[in-house]
Order: C-alpha cells, then sequence, then structure tokens
C-alpha cells in the first residue's frame, strides 16, 4: 500500500503544468443547405450543429489559424500572435 502512495505522489509531482491556449481556427464544414441555414441563423441550434460536425469529422483544418497573446495566468504567455497556414 505505501508503495502506491508513493507512485500517486511521484506521478501528481511528475505532472506537466497545463494551462490554456486561445485561438481562432480556420476550418472548412461539409454541410447541407439545410444545415447551412441553421448555421446562417447563429443560434443554440448552429452552436449544436458545429459540435455535431466536428464529433462526426465533418470537418477540414485548412485556414488561417492564429493564438492571440494572453494576459490571464490560467494562460500560456507570449507575446505576439503565433500564426499558422494550414
Amino acid at each position: 500500500m505505501n508503495r502506491n502512495r508513493t507512485r500517486d505522489g511521484l506521478q501528481a509531482a511528475q505532472a506537466p503544468v497545463r494551462k490554456r491556449v486561445w485561438g481562432h481556427i480556420g476550418i472548412t464544414f461539409s454541410m447541407t443547405e439545410v444545415e447551412f441555414r441553421i448555421l446562417e441563423a447563429g443560434d443554440g441550434d448552429a452552436a449544436e450543429l458545429i459540435f455535431q460536425k466536428m464529433r462526426a469529422g465533418e470537418y477540414l483544418l485548412d485556414g488561417d489559424t492564429y493564438f492571440p497573446p494572453e494576459d490571464q495566468e490560467t494562460h500560456w504567455q507570449h507575446r505576439d500572435d503565433i500564426e499558422l497556414c494550414l
């Protein structure tokens, strides 16, 4: 039993620090006209549609993506935008 406590304690002590990174991600979605009209309405149904598309893999990461600086302790700190062209 002591052995498990020691192992768990070491794992907790060695766990990497996790913080947030907020960004804009360029994504193209595949959708029907009916789905597009839901998206166009921009309400809660549109948000649910996007979550469903993400879960189903009906998207492609293919646009300009960037992570602007954040001034919160819960986020990784950086001075300039991190920009990616996917």
